[in-house]
């Protein structure tokens, strides 16, 4: 058997094991996160008024799980709304 092969029968072996448990692989997808305009008040020193914590004004480095990038995507505009000032940079997959 040569290493492609050997690869494929690891995988099948793998993913048919994590089947038959019930565990299911769902990769993370790292994202940056930060409100703008919470930024924006701190940097010019007004109050935070926004109702979000102080820590917005950074970057926040989170890992979200999803099937795909897509979903993650979906995900991330839903928790983290650019209507409410949030800032979305997607990390390395």
């Amino acid at each position: 058997m040569d290493i492609l092969g050997l690869a494929q029968a690891v995988r099948a072996l793998f993913f048919s094991h994590t089947r038959s448990c019930g565990v299911m692989l769902v990769p993370k997808f790292e994202i940056i996160v930060h409100n703008s305009l919470v930024r924006k008040a701190l940097d010019k020193m007004q109050p935070n008024d926004t109702g979000f914590q102080d820590k917005w004004a950074d970057n926040n480095y989170l890992f979200l799980e999803a099937r795909t990038r897509e979903d993650a995507k979906r995900e991330a505009d839903r928790r983290y709304p650019k209507e409410k000032g949030f800032v979305i940079e997607w990390g390395e997959d």
